[in-house]
């Protein structure tokens, strides 16, 4: 008898454990259940969104490329011109403002020696830097070495705004190196131009932002030349920092991240962004697609 009310015993502990057991199956699959549907909705989120803004952003992507190569093609080709008339001469002149009026792009055109001392520098309004020497410039130092094309970061140019230089050498017809022929590129408008009406058709915001975190073109004018990863005006918004540090290391990925519909605003949404790369001789910016949940 005793020996049955221990098996009793032993097996209305076993029904109770197994109970115990279903229960917290049933509630773990229903959990499994809820989380494989928010999952899946939020994969048929992204997959919407992608399907509307990847499109967008590819094409962008696509226009400030081509942009981009139809500039050094336009300065190949100056360079060449350059080799029977010299970096300072009047058809040098005429050539360089020839190139200025053709593309949106070009703020202005230099010619420099060996040595590192601007020779030419047009359009006119720029001739104020003729004669300043650029040989103690890291990047023209380099260029002046290597005597191959380079090119910059955007900066903050002598002329006072902001830009990227393309410089190429210059060579006479006995193939001896003369100096180089520079650029210096209005990144932000280029981008605007490529990337601004898709932006809007599909109801976005973009930026276009340098792998040291400058902001080089923006819909929103407050952000333009800020800093995302170290200006104290994002500071307050933790996962736009560590988002950001992911796009500058990343070629191309997506992110959600809290933040106002502007800079500025008190109101913060939660965005998507997506993200691809557009560069040009090493030179990489990330160009962003962001929109509100």
């Amino acid at each position: 008898m005793e020996k049955n009310k221990r098996t009793m015993a032993v097996f209305a502990v076993a029904v109770v454990a197994l109970l115990v057991l279903t229960a917290g199956l049933g509630v773990a699959y229903m959990d499994a259940n809820a989380r494989d549907k928010s999952n899946q909705q939020s994969i048929n989120r992204l997959g919407n969104m992608l399907m509307m803004n990847y499109p967008a952003l590819y094409v962008g992507q696509a226009m400030a490329q081509s942009k981009l190569a139809l500039i050094e093609d336009m300065m190949s080709n100056l360079s060449a011109s350059l080799a029977p008339v010299g970096l300072n001469s009047s058809t040098t002149r005429m050539d360089m403002n020839g190139v200025i009026n053709s593309s949106d792009y070009i703020i202005d055109l230099l010619t420099m020696d060996r040595n590192g001392l601007v020779l030419a520098c047009e359009p006119a309004q720029y001739h104020y830097m003729e004669e300043l020497n650029f040989s103690t410039d890291t990047f023209m130092q380099a260029f002046l070495q290597q005597k191959m094309p380079r090119m910059s970061n955007v900066f903050l140019a002598t002329e006072g705004v902001y830009g990227a230089s393309l410089v190429l050498p210059v060579f006479d017809l006995n193939g001896s190196f003369l100096g180089g022929v520079g650029a210096l590129l209005d990144i932000r408008s280029l981008v605007d131009d490529s990337i601004a009406g898709f932006a809007a058709l599909t109801g976005c915001s973009y930026d276009c932002v340098q792998k040291n975190g400058l902001i080089v073109a923006s819909n929103d004018p407050a952000e333009l030349s800020l800093n995302v990863l170290t200006s104290p005006h994002f500071s307050n918004y933790t996962s736009l920092r560590m988002l950001a540090w992911r796009m500058v290391n990343e070629t191309a990925g997506y992110g959600e991240y809290s933040f106002p519909p502007a800079l500025g605003q008190t109101t913060v949404v939660l965005k998507d962004m997506f993200w691809l790369s557009i560069g040009f001789r090493g030179i990489e910016w990330r160009l962003c697609l962001q929109k509100a949940q």
